[in-house]
């Protein structure tokens, strides 16, 4: 990972020169001229002010399975929100981070009405988000349309696991929980049409989040009032505790997992891609990816951990005591999947099949491990002659149906099929659970399971926690130090 140059007084307004380096293979933003605005922002004839970092989204913490396949991003989705964001007024940077867990927006909101003896740390008061939304407060995290659990430094809001999830291509709301934690605000039907704007008085982190919502929801047809009620969002020290706390994989579904890592640099080398990375973000993504593995080196809480590969095939063995004569079909040749089919081949598998829609990645990944490869098209006529089928792909819907399920049942003659849906969103239809001998996981069935041993890392986790805070409030100084105005005698 590449080392940022040390910054100087002032580099963190943008129409100055600055050291900002981004990873390798990535283009350098163009400072050959101070004066030369970068692609993808906005150039303004307003003197340079205060930054305000911040961040807004949602995760498996406030949105089941259903909820986050609505949430996701496609790559097309992915760069057109990148565009409609790099046009926003009020909005210096953005970045964007999209998994299978999250989606998530951190930016940097500009403060126009600064002056030039403001402070960045306290120039933005406490200030109402727009509509019925949580508040943006300097003094602490938003407060969203579900209360908060206890003890969350971040405004929580609780799972909808029963949440109805409307068809993609309509404007109905997203059904938040029901129970003691919803509010009448998050339990009132939506439309798109009610998304208000950020009034004038906002403060600029409110301003700018109120704007990401809009574009966000428009693209995803979401209704925005329901948005608010599984969102999370926080600014300043807050923002960039969370971004750390996720980087070190001490907010996923897999306590300590190493993917996320990895996930959180290709959304930082996306965003300097399209230009809409700039000084402020440069540091905090750099900083953060050294913070990260501070905190995984001198902690425990990756001893233990488990991927979601490796939780996949334990239960696999647990389900069917030995996986050498087990036959195992891989849907999808991409990272996850060959993260499985290692973990499969560490555990004694021997016959792997790998089917995607990319003949030579399934059989790149087949060779690897001596396996045997199968057209993407062909895998309903197959599905009788395997025992367990790990699915990952990319695809935009439904891979494997209840109907080819039931087909290959009847062939099988009452012999388990067991299946592991790794995929967002999800290849196989959550209707194949109801057929007989067929026993089907996803993603948070997959993180219950990993659950079990978080227990048993509590002081560490509360020892990585401790060390989030106090990196993420050293760097908060050094943004506020750096970007403080010059003050002329």
């Amino acid at each position: 990972m590449s080392t940022e140059p040390p910054a100087t007084p002032g580099a963190l307004h943008p129409g100055t020169p600055h050291p900002g380096v981004p990873r390798s293979g990535a283009p350098r933003s163009d400072t050959s001229r101070p004066d030369a605005p970068r692609a993808g922002v906005r150039p303004s004839s307003a003197p340079p002010s205060a930054p305000v970092f911040f961040y807004v989204g949602a995760s498996h913490h406030t949105a089941p399975l259903a909820l986050r396949e609505r949430l996701a991003l496609t790559a097309g989705k992915l760069d057109a929100i990148h565009a409609r964001l790099a046009a926003l007024p009020g909005l210096r940077e953005i970045a964007i981070l999209n998994t299978c867990n999250r989606v998530e927006f951190y930016g940097v909101a500009a403060t126009p009405d600064c002056g030039p003896d403001c402070d960045p740390v306290d120039c933005n008061p406490a200030a109402a988000a727009p509509g019925p939304g949580p508040a943006v407060s300097a003094a602490g995290p938003a407060v969203p349309a579900i209360a908060p659990a206890a003890g969350a430094h971040i405004a929580a809001a609780t799972p909808a696991a029963a949440g109805a999830v409307p068809p993609a291509d309509t404007a109905a709301s997203i059904t938040p929980a029901a129970g003691p934690d919803a509010s009448a605000a998050s339990a009132a039907p939506a439309t798109l049409a009610a998304a208000p704007t950020a009034p004038a008085a906002a403060g600029p982190a409110a301003a700018a989040i109120g704007r990401i919502e809009a574009e966000f929801c428009a693209l995803q047809h979401i209704p925005a009032e329901s948005f608010r009620a599984i969102r999370r969002c926080a600014h300043g020290p807050d923002a960039l505790r969370h971004l750390l706390e996720v980087s070190a994989g001490l907010d996923s579904q897999m306590l300590g997992e190493t993917e996320i890592l990895g996930q959180v640099k290709d959304a930082y080398a996306a965003a300097q891609t399209r230009r809409t990375a700039g000084p402020v973000l440069n540091r905090v993504f750099q900083k953060t990816f050294q913070h990260a593995k501070y905190i995984r080196t001198r902690t425990a809480v990756t001893e233990g951990v488990i991927s979601t590969a490796n939780v996949a095939v334990d239960l696999a063995l647990k389900i069917f005591g030995r996986l050498d004569r087990a036959r195992i079909l891989l849907l999808g040749a991409g990272e996850i999947a060959e993260k499985t089919a290692r973990a499969f081949h560490s555990r004694g598998a021997a016959a792997l099949t790998v089917a995607s829609r990319t003949f030579g990645r399934a059989l790149a990944l087949a060779r690897l491990f001596n396996g045997a490869v199968l057209p993407l098209e062909n895998v309903p006529r197959h599905l009788a002659g395997c025992d367990i089928v790990v699915c990952s792909t990319a695809a935009p819907g439904v891979v494997i149906t209840r109907e080819a399920v039931a087909a290959a049942m009847r062939a099988r003659r009452a012999r388990p099929l067991f299946f592991i849906d790794l995929a967002l969103p999800r290849d196989v239809e959550p209707a194949v659970a109801d057929l007989e001998n067929v026993f089907l996981y996803d993603l948070d069935d997959l993180a219950r399971i990993a659950a079990e041993n978080r227990a048993a890392r509590a002081a560490e986790v509360a020892k990585a926690k401790g060390l989030a805070r106090q990196k993420s409030a050293q760097l908060w100084e050094q943004i506020a130090r750096l970007a403080a105005p010059v003050r002329k005698e």
